[in-house]
């Protein structure tokens, strides 16, 4: 009876020790971590307030990346050209027989309509030189150059070439104001399988 007993308490006795090795690495751990501000429970903290800022630069990263990426070489030829190129409007005035007797009785032998026409152009010399295409001007009584700021100035046809379709047209600047000119390239310099833009205005 009496080895009984003794056996009981040496096992109640070896069940506290194991208690107390399991616990005290948790609470040593924990009085470490509230004690030293360089624990556990600090790096957490630090780690959780970093993120954030860590993602938040990672986006920035991302977005500049993508912004110089869609600063191709054909978005910078767009930038370059685009200040010179402008709107060619045109008004033709055609005369037009009536379609019947009454129309000839009220309006006459003939009435006179306007005609709007539209085409692009680019400015070749800061002075006012415009080139455009012969079709877009051929006929026109009236041209009116709207710049890329939306300036309208009239304009005069110097020259129109039928087989080329080309025509030159000229301007006077605002005072004071020399204009954006497309500098000019050659054929020389092309390279079979090269991107060609074409930039209009409107």
């Amino acid at each position: 009876m009496r080895d009984t007993s003794l056996r009981r308490d040496k096992v109640r006795r070896l069940a506290w020790i194991a208690l107390l090795l399991f616990a005290l690495p948790p609470a040593v751990l924990a009085f470490h971590a509230r004690s030293d501000a360089d624990g556990p429970v600090a790096i957490a903290e630090a780690l959780r307030d970093a993120a954030p800022a860590a993602n938040a630069q990672a986006v920035a990263d991302a977005q500049q990346t993508i912004a110089e990426e869609r600063r191709n070489a054909i978005v910078r030829a767009a930038e370059r050209a685009a200040p010179s190129v402008v709107s060619v409007n045109t008004v033709r005035r055609q005369r037009v027989r009536p379609r019947s007797i009454w129309e000839q009785f009220f309006l006459g032998p003939g009435i006179s309509r306007e005609v709007p026409g539209l085409g692009s152009g680019f400015i070749i010399d800061a002075r006012g030189l415009i080139l455009t295409n012969e079709h877009v001007v051929r006929g026109a009584d009236e041209v009116v150059v709207t710049l890329s700021d939306g300036t309208d100035l009239p304009a005069e046809i110097v020259g129109a070439d039928e087989a080329t379709d080309l025509a030159l047209l000229r301007v006077t600047p605002p005072s004071g104001r020399r204009l954006p000119v497309a500098p000019l390239g050659t054929s020389n310099d092309l390279v079979i399988g090269e991107w060609a833009i074409a930039i209009g205005n409107p």
